[in-house]
Formats: structure tokens, sequence, C-alpha cells
């Protein structure tokens, strides 16, 4: 099985459980990153102009994703890690 783990992480925890993910299969990881880069004042979901609530509420403002250098199209297997935002739904990173 040709395999990557590909994961978004702002504060750490998707990136611990993407470790665990790469040391049960052996599978590289690959860290995506928004472009532009998500700040702490972007993440602030209880403020109602943070770049996150924004994007939650207006999908077309989804963030592109800087370039990883990995041809998707030779795997076989690809995990998607990110984190959960507003309590229950997904960050808009995640629908890019």
């Amino acid at each position: 099985m040709k395999a990557a783990i590909f994961y978004f992480t702002m504060s750490g925890n998707t990136e611990l459980a993407a470790k665990e993910v790469a040391e049960a299969t052996g599978a590289p990881l690959v860290r995506l990153h928004a472009e532009p880069p998500y700040t702490v004042d972007d993440i602030d979901w209880t403020h109602p102009d943070a770049r996150c609530t924004r994007e939650h509420k207006d999908h077309s403002l989804l963030p592109r994703v800087k370039p990883f250098g990995v041809d998707i199209s030779s795997l076989d297997t690809v995990f998607i890690g990110f984190p959960i935002w507003c309590t229950k739904n997904r960050p808009s990173f995640a629908r890019s």
C-alpha cells in the first residue's frame, strides 16, 4: 500500500493524531498550509469578524492550499486530518 497522511493543524492537536497514524501505518506525513496562512486572530471563532467565522458562513471564501509537492495520483490510500473549529464543523480549509 502506498499511502500518505495529509494534515492541517494550528494548535498541534491534529499533528499529534497524524503522527499516531504515521506510526501505525508507516506512511509519510505531509503538513498542509493555507495561503495566506492563518493567524491566531483568524481562528478566534468567538469573534463574529474572525476569518474562520466568515469562511464558515460564506463558502466562497475558501482558502487556497499551498502546493505540497506530492503526486497524489501515485497513492493508493490518502489519510486526511483536520481540526474541528466552531465546536462542530471542520474548518473551511478542509473543503478547499
